[in-house]
């Protein structure tokens, strides 16, 4: 295959042919590698020299041969400048032919014109036949492949390369030094780029980074022995740093989510969940029973706008105290109302469940718990002994529902004998009315019995 390789001087490209050398001759340590780089001595490797009269001719190595040729653009078959201009050749068998032709006696002067005429033609042809002999070169690189050539042409602008040489490049790589440092960027693409920019990396194969190998200095003569000044990108640097800023902040938050602060997040939303169970509703203003404005704490300690309604209340409690032993006539209470422990009637309608505006002070008999929790739909539901829902989050509900149930607080323990005692009383029944029923069988069979035998 036929590579051309471009970059700008001092970039370092003869140091990457020496390193692609290296690898060559490692890989094909069979394959003759001959090249024209200046102060070649890598062992094995045979330098050529060319010229503008006699240039270097792939055609004159064995079959196989790796052939790497260093400012192709020099090379008056590669070049797309004319460099043949000055092209000469030996012109003293010419030169000796006309003095010949110009001695003669047997022949007259128009004949010697002719003759030294046609000898000046032949000197003129053998000039264009050197010249096109030069050009065929780079027009036979179509046929390299054919005889297992590898063809290595660099150059330092692709431009001065001609278009035959150009045609007949299956790879071309593109090198590109930073910023000074021993190190470059390579490019390579499956066709020419006669111009390199922004808009053409992307059109790439494959993007390399390659560091300088000084050890290979010694194999060759290089101007990469001067220094070449150095810079630093701080816009570079600053996006480096940048992006390393936001790569570490989104490591740290997702560590952080995922191992640091699973444990505070889990005790942070039960201790929510927990405040919001333990919330009350905040007291307000109402009437009591006396039709005082009053309000509850938490505790259910009354508290009064002013002195003067707290003791008419207490005067009033104390009244009504004293009545609590008389008897009230049944007539006070209407037929839908409810009396409390001290026969006291309350304003309660039943066909108005809901209407929980009581103008009445009332006593806590019955405290809502928890009976028992659904999942219909994947809708988790609880609700309490009176069949009213409870307010409950789902992964509360869930674990209820996934047999973790808390402890009742509030069931007596004569309840609990009666919810245990139930089955072995049902249990009991069940076996006093299957004794029945086989009583009543064992008489019915031997009433038919008698019956037949004509006891009856």
């Amino acid at each position: 295959m036929q590579y051309l390789i471009s970059a700008p001087p001092r970039t370092g490209k003869s140091l990457y042919v020496v390193n692609l050398i290296d690898k060559l001759s490692k890989k094909y340590p069979d394959r003759l590698i001959v090249t024209n780089i200046i102060g070649m001595n890598y062992p094995g490797v045979i330098s050529m020299t060319s010229t503008i009269n006699k240039p270097a001719d792939w055609r004159d190595w064995p079959n196989g041969t790796i052939f790497i040729y260093d400012e192709c653009h020099e090379h008056p078959a590669f070049s797309s400048d004319d460099l043949l201009k000055e092209l000469w050749i030996d012109e003293k068998p010419y030169d000796e032919r006309i003095s010949k032709i110009n001695a003669r006696t047997d022949i007259n002067s128009l004949e010697k014109k002719n003759l030294i005429d046609s000898v000046n033609k032949e000197r003129k042809m053998a000039l264009v036949k050197k010249k096109e002999g030069i050009y065929d070169i780079a027009r036979s690189l179509t046929l390299h492949a054919h005889f297992g050539f590898d063809i290595y042409l660099i150059t330092q602008d692709v431009t001065r390369v001609n278009a035959t040489t150009l045609a007949a490049t299956g790879r071309h790589l593109v090198l590109r030094r930073l910023f000074g440092w021993d190190m470059m960027f390579i490019y390579e693409y499956y066709e020419v780029q006669k111009y390199f920019a922004g808009s053409t990396r992307k059109n790439a194969i494959s993007i390399k980074l390659w560091f300088y190998k000084k050890n290979l200095y010694k194999y060759y003569i290089s101007s990469e022995e001067h220094n070449v000044p150095k810079t630093i990108p701080w816009g570079l640097v600053f996006m480096l740093m940048l992006l390393v800023g936001v790569v570490y902040t989104a490591y740290t938050k997702w560590q952080n989510g995922k191992f640091g602060n699973k444990e505070k997040a889990a005790a942070v939303e039960a201790s929510n969940h927990q405040n919001q169970n333990s919330q009350q509703p905040q007291s307000v203003w109402q009437k009591d029973e006396f039709g005082i404005d009053v309000k509850y704490t938490q505790a259910g300690v009354p508290i009064y706008r002013t002195q003067a309604d707290m003791e008419r209340a207490a005067k009033l409690k104390f009244e009504a105290k004293n009545q609590a032993a008389q008897p009230v006539s049944q007539s006070n209470v209407s037929q839908y109302g409810y009396s409390s422990q001290n026969d006291q009637a309350f304003a309660y309608d039943v066909r108005q469940p809901y209407a929980t505006d009581y103008a009445v002070s009332y006593q806590v008999v019955e405290k809502p718990r928890l009976a028992g929790c659904m999942i219909m739909k994947n809708n988790c539901s609880c609700y309490t002994q009176q069949a009213t829902k409870i307010d409950m989050s789902q992964s509360d509900c869930k674990r209820y529902m996934s047999g973790d149930k808390p402890f009742d607080y509030f069931t007596k323990q004569q309840e609990q004998r009666q919810l245990q005692q139930a089955p072995v009383q049902y249990q009991a029944q069940v076996q006093n009315q299957q004794s029945v029923q086989q009583f009543d069988a064992e008489y019915f069979a031997k009433m038919q019995e008698a019956k037949k035998q004509g006891l009856i």
